[in-house]
């Protein structure tokens, strides 16, 4: 609108009017603004830097730079949120402004910024210039940060002292002002603090202790061109364009699907190969998290782990990671995946990654339809598995059945020619063989949360066994389902932002599926006894009863739904139990809302975190199991 053109303006100027003749170090105060400009959140930082004589900017204030956008269009694409953003762009600006120094204000546990400060870190280092990163705590006064701003402060000026002059560029911000007031040594009190009065203010919780970084001093910032090759190479999101001709390895977040998609693309003249998961694997990982969605950290260390134990040359050695476009973590997995693989070294640096479709139709044009049945026969293998193993006369032969039938599966999707409805009819023909209890029936325990860790039998300690063992029956959602049940929220939403030929593209796909998804159902219905389910209510009525619209997009609105209709088909479900990996964002939104679901749908909920530290994390929920057993 023109009034916030008018105050961005206004922002500007005030940074024109009070920067010093680059003699003297600033700082800019980077961050998100309901963090940094709260008198509360802050804990006074700005007021810290002000008695220290130092003139202190926050990031909006800074010139605009529109050749940031161009070059770091790359990386501002996959960098989902708009604070994000700015706060990279106004990194950037700081780096090439002579005597500006920037201070990057976090809030611990912030997941998106886990992500921000270290693009904000590898760009200042990057330039050789010192930052300061604080990461609030509630716990903490202002008394606990002034020793580490008043040492930034001191490597803020030793090297404006010791730093040669940078050449003049576009890219640099403008020189002050002549008219600017020389006598002029500190901040005006409180400026900034009335600046943040003029902005909406959020509350904020889980915070802890401060952090300080102090980066170090390298080779200067080359300003003055725009070519790729000023941008650190980290910060650049390039990846290969085919798997074909290398070793593709994927990610094992569900020990039967996985197992059947690398099968489909075997059967379409790639080499794929699931990587095997371990806990101690996992807690490994931890080594290299700094507050990101903890899956990440197993990828990365999953694939090294491979490539060293088969032996293979990460040079011909491609990782797959899938390409995604919604407001969560996600998209931001494949860059920092690969960072964190570079820097292993030992050859590592050579590996690239392969960021295509959770469909593979980028691979093939008949690849989504294998791939859907890939996600289909899973979903019904596992669902299969919690239906009858409960009941079985004979303890692990379900369990045998279905090792058995995954290899038939993956056989259909190496071979395409294969018969998919006779292997189906023979898959469902063995499980009907199981002898078990086909009269008795346990409390319903449903699962729903991080698809990591839904599904993933080592990431979540095994968390349909240990239903089962203390007298509950799971209900699993096969990723089939969740799409059937999500489609049309995502569809309404790339309708309204425009994305037609996406939108055009997944309803022909889910049309297609449909059609070709009927020739099983009936044998699916009979073995399951259940009919099929239908996702077809308003997913607008179902999001506004917890506050959020179609716009919003990422697991917790996903979750929602998935609540919604396992309480539609399943009404006597006694218990929902959320699964989450440490530090996802999503998944401690949709614990927040958890009352919530508990109030819409009249089931309650029970989160577990599994963080990777130890101890066994699904005893929390063996008491509301057997209450459920008891009632």
């Amino acid at each position: 609108s023109t009034l916030r053109l008018q105050r961005q303006q206004a922002y500007r100027e005030l940074y024109e009017q009070y920067s010093t003749d680059q003699q003297t170090a600033d700082v800019v105060l980077i961050g998100r603004p309901y963090l940094v400009l709260d008198p509360i959140m802050n804990k006074g930082i700005p007021q810290v830097f002000g008695t220290l004589g130092v003139r202190t900017f926050f990031q909006d204030m800074l010139p605009e730079a529109p050749q940031i956008d161009t070059q770091y269009r790359d990386l501002l694409q996959e960098v989902p949120w708009y604070f994000a953003k700015a706060a990279i762009r106004a990194a950037v600006k700081a780096a090439r402004t002579p005597g500006l120094y920037p201070v990057y204000v976090t809030a611990f546990k912030c997941g998106p910024d886990s992500f921000a400060v270290d693009f904000f870190r590898r760009i200042m280092e990057a330039a050789g210039k010192p930052y300061l990163v604080l990461e609030l705590d509630e716990h903490d006064s202002a008394v606990g940060y002034e020793t580490r701003i008043e040492a930034a402060v001191r490597t803020f000026r030793n090297h404006l002292q010791e730093a040669p002059p940078v050449a003049d560029s576009p890219e640099a911000l403008p020189e002050a002002a002549a008219e600017k007031p020389d006598s002029i040594t500190k901040p005006p009190k409180n400026w900034i603090q009335g600046l943040g009065s003029r902005l909406p203010r959020f509350g904020l919780t889980g915070i802890r202790l401060p952090v300080i970084r102090l980066g170090q001093v390298g080779k200067l910032w080359s300003a003055g061109g725009d070519s790729p090759e000023e941008i650190p190479a980290q910060l650049r999101p390039w990846y290969r364009k085919n798997p074909r001709g290398a070793t593709l390895l994927l990610p094992n977040w569900d020990s039967l699907t996985l197992p059947l998609l690398a099968a489909v693309l075997r059967g379409q003249g790639v080499d794929a190969r699931v990587m095997p998961e371990s806990e101690s694997l996992i807690r490994r990982s931890l080594h290299t998290n700094t507050g990101q969605c903890l899956p990440m950290n197993v990828i990365a260390e999953n694939y090294i782990e491979t490539v060293d134990r088969e032996g293979l040359d990460p040079a011909k050695t491609v990782l797959w990671m899938a390409d995604a476009n919604f407001a969560c973590n996600i998209p931001l997995f494949p860059l920092y995946i690969r960072n964190l693989i570079h820097e292993r070294g030992r050859g590592f640096e050579h590996t690239q990654l392969y960021v295509g479709e959770v469909t593979f139709k980028d691979i093939s044009p008949l690849a989504p339809i294998h791939a859907y049945f890939a996600f289909l026969f899973a979903g019904i293998l596992r669902r299969l598995g919690c239906r009858i193993r409960p009941y079985e006369y004979n303890p692990g032969q379900t369990d045998e059945v279905i090792a058995e039938c995954l290899g038939l599966f993956q056989q259909v999707f190496e071979n395409p020619g294969v018969d998919r409805l006779e292997v189906v009819k023979t898959v469902l023909a063995k499980f009907e063989a199981i002898p078990y209890d086909r009269e008795a029936r346990r409390p319903k325990i449903a699962l729903f949360g991080d698809f990591y860790v839904r599904d993933n039998d080592v990431f979540n300690q095994d968390i349909i066994h240990t239903i089962e063992a203390h007298g509950g029956e799971v209900i699993t959602t096969p990723y089939s389902d969740f799409a059937m049940m999500t489609a049309e929220n995502y569809f309404a939403r790339w309708l309204k932002e425009g994305q037609y030929v996406r939108l055009a593209a997944f309803k022909l796909l889910k049309a297609a599926m449909n059609y070709l998804e009927k020739a099983y159902q009936s044998e699916f219905e009979r073995v399951l006894q259940q009919s099929a389910h239908s996702y077809d209510d308003d997913a607008s009525d179902i999001l506004a009863r917890y506050n959020l619209r179609v716009d919003h997009s990422g697991e917790t609105a996903d979750n929602v739904l998935k609540t919604w209709y396992i309480k539609k088909h399943y009404p006597d479900v006694a218990l929902f139990v959320q699964l989450n990996p440490g530090f996802c964002c999503a998944g401690l939104v949709t614990e927040a809302i958890a009352s919530r679901i508990e109030e819409v749908t009249g089931v309650p909920v029970v989160s577990l975190t599994y963080d990777a530290i130890g101890g066994s994390k699904n005893d929390t929920i063996i008491p509301y199991i057997h209450a459920a057993v008891n009632q």
